[in-house]
């Protein structure tokens, strides 16, 4: 036998065993439970008499099953077979047949706590009496017991078909001993068999026992007068109901408590919206007092409108408790003919203000014209007004239904002795309303309910330093908004009042350090524009601060609330950073140096030359709400430097000032085209190398300077956490490498270099340079009787200085132009044997100059360049064997080393 189609249903099979019954022509020899390839089996083995005649088995029985588990199912099968294996009885099976369907059998029953035989608020008889169970399921023929006391005495059933089970989910029994703790009992017509019960007879516990379901509740008796209410003020604290009790026919201690609620516009009661509610109660109870569950200082009943209430159980509970209904329902109410009916146990009455507040008068309200139509929309909860001079009960708001009908949602109040009636719209569903009178209806306008109207706080921090901002960001849908911001100490409350052109998530900044009548206070994205700010004005201090978003719209208020602590600023430290990566201008703004840092790109430093770029960072926080307050932009370093409160400057280590400027007095020079990025955690200042020392002209190489930054701000200095107020770093002006000398230094085939040229055994010093086949070093010596320094400028037979043009074997020195065998001194054209110069003379083997003795063939004055033969020095004579000082150039495949002397070859240009 295959049980795995009956185990796949929950049905557990491991100690099933089975047994043959009347066998002829053999005889059982073993049978056993196999698992076998992934399919249980019962197996019975049988050995054939020495007979011909075939095996005749009249009937096998199955036991040792457990269905505890079993999910009911329909058309069950398994098969049965024969096969010739007793280890694998999957294979070789010959002549299998499946069983005729059957079902396993089940069901499912729930008893909530009821009152019966108790008021309804759509109906005005109470419901008849008859205990209901839900969450009724179940796949045969069965009857339901409904018992009481240990013995289970019967006081009620019902027979319950499949056709029951196949069409309600929620059955009522008749009864005549309502009341008390109840069990129910679902029995399969199967188990029950001829077996019948009378009321007050014992459920038999075998009948118990075997019941497919089971479960159990308490039935009461409950009753609230809520009767129409009339105030000749609004009700901040309080509102009584007339009666409330219940009975349970127990003891009468059955704790509860009575709620108060908004009905919509159909009449329904707002389950899930409370206003009100009692102590924990029992028994019979006369003037019930409803306490308030907001302790907002709007709380409470403005005007006129419809309200519910209702019977609650706490079962936890005891008479006289403070109870929080957030997690409780309402009181089930049971009718025999139509189970549990809506709204429960409840009765509905009008609240009425006669004179309706000052501060919700109809200059707050929309305003309803007969014959003209509404051209925007009402939101629930905005007052309505219409003037009439009729009884304002009489002129009543309806709603348009989906079916066409309409009903009466609210009545209204007449305002202060005047012509208009007002009307309250709290809690009303979206849909299309109108407002009806005995002379006619008013065109019909629009309301927003409140399913349609959202807010919320987005995204605020729990934590910001002060004189930074709080960054929240708003999701709203209704027209005006109110941002409260109460420190929890209660001593400061500063409100926001905001209008609304669109429904957000809106970003909205509150500077804490700007004052709250500032415009620097608060600032809004586009959606939200600020009407006023009201409250407290001194500018906030430190502490924590419930940061609240409310919408009020007449009587109905929505909130959203977060806290956030306003801690003590601080500043860090001040440390350099350097980069060749990138340039000042590269960097946009904060988030980009922190990420340059981050990776690399940036890096701290003690020295920088003037092809680094240079940022100084300040590690401090609070400092974004100074600039905010006092409409700064820091864009710039001079933006900075002209701010009142901050301070940052560069001067060199050893000035007065450095290393111990008081307080108040300069802190250095603000480095030139500098650029400055500000965040919450700190300020950067970017330069590049050559102006980030403050200085106008580079510094001396080897010579340090330190950065300082300081808060010089009275109020953001009270608000440290420490006294630590400046923050220094030192950074020291590098030589260029050399590197990068010759990179700006080399022209292709050709170099300038400062004054001076080489010829045949001369000897040059520093800045030199070279290029072609040339090779440049410091103080070095070349082959010949020759040495050159450092930056030195050689190509074919021409050398260049400063701002010189060479070509073929001209020399071209400060602005001078020299061709073939001339000289030219300053602003000097020479051709052939010409003479140029400042008092001087040039030809052949003449000698020209300032205080210069030539020899060789042709000496050159001040900044001149040699060509062939020429010579050119400053205030220098060069003949063979010469002495040549700064700025050299050679040409023509010379090679220079540090300090060396080649030998061989003569290697002049």
């Amino acid at each position: 036998m295959n049980l795995t189609s009956v185990k796949s249903k929950g049905v557990r099979t491991s100690s099933a065993s089975i047994s043959i019954n009347s066998i002829q022509n053999g005889s059982v020899t073993n049978t056993s439970y196999l698992n076998s390839d992934h399919k249980s089996f019962l197996t019975a083995t049988i050995r054939p008499n020495k007979t011909a005649h075939s095996i005749q088995i009249d009937s096998a029985q199955i036991s040792g099953i457990a269905t505890n588990n079993a999910s009911k199912s329909e058309k069950l099968t398994y098969s049965v077979g024969v096969t010739n294996s007793s280890t694998h009885p999957s294979r070789e099976i010959q002549d299998v047949s499946n069983t005729s369907p059957f079902k396993i059998i089940d069901g499912t029953l729930n008893v909530p706590d009821q009152a019966t035989g108790s008021p309804q608020l759509h109906r005005n008889t109470p419901t008849t009496i008859g205990i209901t169970v839900d969450n009724l399921s179940g796949n045969t023929n069965s009857t339901l017991f409904i018992t009481r006391d240990d013995e289970n005495e019967v006081i009620g059933q019902r027979g319950v078909s499949i056709n029951t089970f196949n069409q309600k989910e929620s059955i009522s029994v008749d009864t005549a001993h309502p009341g008390g703790d109840v069990k129910a009992f679902l029995v399969a017509n199967s188990t029950l068999g001829d077996s019948d019960y009378s009321t007050l007879e014992q459920l038999p516990p075998n009948m118990t026992s075997s019941a497919l379901s089971t479960d159990s509740g308490r039935i009461v008796t409950a009753d609230v007068y809520f009767h129409n209410r009339s105030y000749s003020s609004p009700q901040r604290n309080k509102i009584v109901v007339s009666f409330a009790r219940v009975s349970d026919t127990i003891d009468e201690k059955t704790p509860f408590f009575v709620s108060l609620h908004p009905v919509n516009s159909t009449g329904y009661i707002l389950k899930d919206n409370i206003i009100a509610n009692s102590k924990v109660l029992t028994g019979w109870n006369d003037n019930v007092s409803l306490y308030f569950n907001t302790t907002t200082y709007k709380r409470g009943i403005f005007r006129s409108n419809r309200y519910a209430v209702a019977i609650q159980l706490a079962r936890d509970y005891s008479g006289g408790d403070w109870i929080s209904p957030r997690d409780s329902e309402l009181l089930r109410n049971s009718d025999l003919n139509e189970q549990f009916v809506s709204d429960g146990v409840a009765d509905g009455g009008v609240i009425s203000i006669t004179t309706v507040s000052t501060n919700v008068s109809c200059s707050e309200g929309i305003h309803i014209k007969r014959n003209e139509s509404l051209n925007k929309p009402v939101y629930s909860g905005q007052p309505i007004c219409y003037r009439s001079p009729s009884d304002p009960k009489s002129v009543e708001l309806h709603k348009i239904s989906k079916d066409n009908t309409t009903r009466v949602v609210s009545v209204g109040t007449r305002v202060n002795n005047s012509s208009y009636i007002q009307y309250n719209t709290s809690l009303l569903s979206s849909g299309t309303y109108y407002i009806h009178t005995n002379t006619g209806n008013t065109r019909k306008f629009d309301i927003i309910g409140r399913e349609k109207k959202d807010i919320s706080l987005n995204d605020s921090p729990s934590r910001v330093a002060y004189a930074d901002s709080i960054k929240t960001s708003l999701s709203h849908s209704v027209p005006d908004l109110e941002l409260v911001l109460a420190n929890t100490t209660g001593n400061s409350t500063t409100a926001l009042e905001m209008t609304t052109t669109d429904t957000g998530p809106t970003p909205v900044s509150v500077n804490t350090y700007a004052s709250p009548n500032s415009s620097a206070f608060v600032t809004t994205g586009s959606g939200v524009d600020i009407e006023s700010v009201t409250g407290h004005t001194d500018p906030l201090s430190p502490g924590t601060y419930n940061l609240t978003l409310r919408s009020e719209h007449g009587t109905e208020t929505a909130t959203d609330t977060a806290t956030v602590t306003v801690g003590p600023r601080s500043t860090g430290n001040l440390t350099a950073y350097t980069t060749r990566a990138a340039s000042a201008g590269d960097f946009a703004n904060a988030t980009e140096i922190r990420e340059a840092i981050a990776d690399g790109t940036l890096a701290p430093a003690a020295t920088a030359t003037a092809n680094d770029t240079v940022v100084y960072g300040v590690n401090a926080s609070g400092l974004t709400g100074l600039p905010a307050a006092a409409n700064a932009s820091l864009e710039r370093g001079e933006d900075l430097a002209r701010l009142d409160g901050l301070s940052f400057g560069v001067a060199p280590a050893d000035a007065d000032d450095a290393n111990g400027s008081t307080e108040g007095e300069a802190v250095g020079r603000m480095p030139n085209e500098s650029a400055v990025h500000l965040d919450r955690d700190g300020l950067f200042l970017v330069a590049d190398g050559e102006h980030a020392f403050g200085t106008e002209t580079p510094p001396d190489p080897g010579e340090t300077f330190e950065g300082t930054f300081r808060v010089d701000d009275d109020r953001l200095r009270e608000t440290a956490a420490n006294d630590r107020h400046r923050v220094t770093t030192n950074l020291t002006y590098g030589a260029l490498d050399p590197a990068d000398s010759l990179a700006e230094n080399a022209t292709p085939e050709g170099t300038a270099g400062t004054n001076q040229s080489l010829s045949s055994n001369e000897t040059a010093r520093t800045n030199q340079s070279t290029s072609g086949n040339e090779t440049a070093g410091t103080n070095r010596s070349l082959s010949g009787n020759e040495t050159v320094g450092t930056n030195q400028s050689i190509s074919g037979n021409e050398t260049a200085g400063t701002n010189r043009s060479p070509s073929g074997n001209e020399t071209v020195g400060t602005n001078q132009s020299i061709s073939g065998n001339e000289t030219a001194g300053t602003n000097r054209s020479l051709s052939g044997n010409e003479t140029a110069g400042t008092n001087q003379s040039i030809s052949g083997n003449e000698t020209a100059g300032t205080n210069r003795s030539p020899s060789g063939n042709e000496t050159v004055g001040t900044n001149r360049s040699p060509s062939g033969n020429e010579t050119v020095g400053t205030n220098q004579s060069l003949s063979d064997n010469e002495t040549a000082g700064t700025d050299q150039s050679r040409s023509a495949n010379a090679t220079v080393e540090t300090d060396r002397a080649f030998g061989g070859t003569d290697r002049r240009p």
